[in-house]
């Protein structure tokens, strides 16, 4: 375990991301930095090859409505000797994954982005998503985002 970069959130309405590109949304992200942070170390030992290391794999979001898109920020870092190459994996219904185009450089972090979709949920929430890496101890990072949604009640159908 070690203290480190935590990653924090920003919550926008589905409304006011009408016919915005996602690739435009993702980068409209706040961060904040946490001081002696419990942080969850994917790698046991930095050496041959790209070894990835996630400072923070869990967003709890808390109390949202419906209308919201929960956006979160995970900070990916390579504690290796090669470069580190993310790609998306698997996202559960209503979340959009964006990773680096480019390699991590040894040393290096940076940021994997995750929208979540909030609307027709309702309740306890709890959504994960997965990137692939070529880091041979950990082939795929889990990313999870969890808090409770309220419905907020629409017009009646037509």
């Amino acid at each position: 375990m070690m203290a480190g970069y935590t990653s924090g959130h920003e919550f926008v309405y589905a409304d006011d991301m009408e016919g915005t590109p996602s690739s435009c949304r993702m980068f409209a992200v706040s961060r904040a930095v946490a001081a002696g942070v419990a942080c969850l170390s994917l790698a046991a030992t930095a050496g041959a090859g790209p070894v990835a290391e996630c400072a923070a794999p869990d967003c709890d979001f808390g109390t949202q409505t419906d209308e919201v898109v929960v956006r979160h920020v995970f900070r990916v870092a390579n504690r290796g000797d090669a470069p580190l190459v993310l790609r998306v994996g698997r996202a559960c219904c209503g979340a959009q994954v964006a990773v680096p185009v480019q390699a991590v450089p040894p040393g290096g972090s940076d940021e994997v982005r995750v929208d979540l979709t909030l609307r027709g949920r309702s309740g306890k929430v709890v959504k994960a998503v997965y990137v692939q890496t070529n880091d041979p101890a950990h082939a795929v990072l889990r990313f999870e985002l969890r808090g409770r949604v309220i419905a907020i009640p629409g017009p009646p159908p037509a």
